[in-house]
């Protein structure tokens, strides 16, 4: 209930006009409770395995170059001193995002 009160919150607070850096800091706390009810999906996962059905994975090609970008955008909003930079090279398909997610 908490995740889903902090997403409606965000999508009402992303409809009135925002400065820029308002609009990409909801923009993050929407991503962010999307891959926090990604992240519970996989805990239950996990419980389902333990109990023997076992993982459903569905690999699909994502632009990884593109999702590393937005995660370390996210780590500039929380940490603003902090020196992350980030080099730009060609688009690598074929890697899951949601894993890469949880290397980064």
């Amino acid at each position: 209930m908490a995740l889903a009160a902090i997403k409606m919150a965000s999508d009402i607070l992303a409809r009135a006009e925002r400065t820029a850096k308002e609009t990409k800091l909801l923009g993050h706390i929407s991503q962010s409770t999307d891959r926090v009810e990604r992240m519970i999906a996989d805990l239950l996962n996990l419980a389902l395995t333990r109990v023997g059905s076992g993982i459903a994975i569905a690999p699909a090609a994502q632009d990884l170059q593109a999702f590393v970008s937005h995660s370390v955008d996210e780590l500039r909003v929380a940490f603003p001193n902090a020196a992350l930079p980030l080099c730009q090279y060609k688009t690598t398909a074929g890697y899951s995002a949601v894993a890469a997610g949880r290397a980064v």
